[in-house]
């Protein structure tokens, strides 16, 4: 399962919010964004983060779109590139992130590898995990590779993860947290103040994995994948 692979995630420290069991599974990690023009040199702050994290990573240093709370998570509205945004300047950022991430990323795939990313409703709502998603399943779809999602969600991504059913052939797998590791690195994220969740969030004792997610016509049983909830950060 990680042989040749590969963790691939939005942002600085969402390789160990929502990937913590496989962190040191993986044989590298890839984040996608670095600064954000909301706040001003939040981008040199994970910089100097990356540069102490104890696995190999790498960051595309795309800047973020700004699309966090744009969607409407009440219905939301799948596009080709990732979710429906409230706003036209953030919705031509995040359209053209589409592009560079798909052509970025197209790079560093093949088809003997395991990607581990977001799911299709970004774990407990996020516009950016959303699009990373639907990038790396359109290459998975083109270029043939395994992919893994975690089950996390919340009450905010819920209407989302329900449009989502497990295929057939589709398997789960859990692993467990070494708490003590993440929590490692979350004082790292905090050192450098670019940690963007809670500072006294629990961390769970397991991570479940599901590959091979169908999206479908109507709403589904929340017994059709299992979800594990999470908090939503206010």
């Amino acid at each position: 399962m990680f042989e040749r692979s590969v963790l691939i995630a939005a942002h600085p420290d969402d390789e160990v919010l929502w990937f913590s069991s496989v962190l040191w599974k993986v044989d590298r990690v890839v984040l996608a964004f670095r600064d954000y023009d909301a706040v001003p040199g939040l981008g040199q702050c994970r910089a100097a983060a990356l540069t102490e994290l104890p696995y190999r990573v790498t960051c595309l240093g795309i800047p973020e779109a700004g699309s966090w709370h744009l969607a409407d998570w009440a219905d939301p509205r799948i596009t080709e590139f990732g979710l429906a945004l409230n706003s036209s300047s953030a919705s031509r950022r995040y359209e053209a992130n589409f592009r560079v991430l798909r052509s970025r990323l197209r790079a560093e795939l093949t088809s003997d590898i395991a990607v581990f990313t977001h799911n299709p409703w970004g774990e407990y709502g996020h516009e950016d995990h959303v699009q990373l998603y639907r990038v790396l399943e359109g290459l998975r779809r083109e270029i043939g590779f395994r992919m893994w999602v975690p089950t996390y969600s919340s009450t905010w991504s819920a209407a989302l993860a329900a449009r989502y059913a497990r295929s057939s052939d589709a398997r789960l797998c859990r692993f467990p947290v070494d708490r003590i590791a993440a929590a490692r690195i979350a004082g790292l994220y905090r050192k450098h103040d670019c940690w963007t969740w809670w500072s006294d969030a629990p961390w769970p004792a397991e991570e479940c994995f599901v590959s091979t997610l169908n999206e479908v016509a109507t709403r589904q049983e929340p017994s059709a994948i299992p979800l594990s909830c999470v908090a939503l950060p206010q």
